[in-house]
């Protein structure tokens, strides 16, 4: 585990020579720095920079609440494919870090680009179905309208906003990890809350914390509203 890389070459090859059945395991700080490793007789070498990598995006789908024992079956399949998908094309300087958190599915963005959407991207592309049902559905960059029924004698409609999402799934549920049935938006501030079948009640408890009145259905193929003060579909 030494941390200069000429050091650990010598010393690898060394070690292959007195013990040519020896399991040799290395680690190095780059990926450029891999291959000479293995041909001097290394048998696994353990790069921190795709290390690291892999380790955000196990923190992801621990944030999603993903059964431990997927998460370590995914993690060891990634170390078993020797961190393929997330590798970008040729070595990787060591200063271009945050570029390497892109799967290859996805193009390198340009120096200065922002690689945070990128990596966003490569974290939705490997979300499994569990994570899509925790919130996946919603587009928090989309605006959110809400048409009232005409006929609705709501007191409250010009409260009614365009608004965007505050999160992907119910903001409070995603912060503990808890599950929702149905999902509700505040057309007044855009916040994102589990309905009254669900088991927090979190579009409630934002109606009573703030008094913002209104709420719109965030269901696939539903676009109906609800007046809490009123009491109205709307």
């Amino acid at each position: 585990a030494i941390g200069r890389a000429l050091m650990a070459e010598r010393i690898a090859a060394v070690a292959r020579t007195v013990n040519p059945t020896l399991r040799l395991v290395v680690r190095t700080r780059y990926e450029a720095e891999a291959q000479p490793l293995h041909e001097v007789g290394a048998d696994r070498v353990i790069t921190e920079e795709l290390e690291s990598i892999l380790q955000l995006f196990t923190e992801v789908l621990r944030t999603y609440r993903l059964d431990p024992a997927e998460i370590d079956a995914r993690e060891e399949a990634m170390r078993r494919g020797d961190y393929a998908g997330l590798r970008s094309e040729g070595p990787v300087p060591g200063d271009r870090l945050a570029a390497c958190a892109i799967d290859a599915r996805v193009p390198r963005p340009p120096a200065g680009a922002g690689t945070g959407k990128a990596f966003a991207h490569t974290a939705r592309s490997a979300e499994t179905p569990e994570m899509r049902r925790q919130g996946g559905g919603i587009d928090t960059e989309a605006l959110v309208d809400l048409q009232p029924d005409p006929a609705a004698a709501c007191t409250h409609l010009t409260t009614i906003r365009s608004v965007t999402p505050s999160a992907r799934g119910c903001e409070a549920c995603l912060r503990t990890g808890d599950r929702w049935v149905h999902l509700r938006i505040c057309m007044t501030c855009g916040h994102v809350g589990c309905c009254d079948t669900s088991p927090n009640r979190h579009a409630t408890a934002h109606h009573r914390a703030t008094g913002h009145p209104v709420v719109r259905s965030m269901q696939p193929g539903e676009k109906w509203g609800w007046c809490y003060v009123d009491e109205l579909r709307l």
